[in-house]
């Protein structure tokens, strides 16, 4: 086992995977948010609807 070797990429690729791993971090958090925010106008939306303030149905 000590002389075992293990391949590493390129710093090239190396660069590339990070770029790749941190934009795919940043997106994840984005959607994370939307969701967030669609959530709680959701929520919002049928505490009106229970409260008689919106109609159901409405858009």
């Amino acid at each position: 086992m000590k002389e075992t070797l293990i391949p590493v990429p390129s710093k090239d690729i190396q660069n590339k995977i990070s770029t790749e791993v941190i934009r795919r971090r940043g997106e994840a958090q984005r959607l994370r948010n939307e969701v967030e925010a669609v959530v709680t106008a959701a929520k919002a939306r049928v505490e009106r609807m229970i409260l008689g303030e919106e109609e159901i149905g409405e858009n």
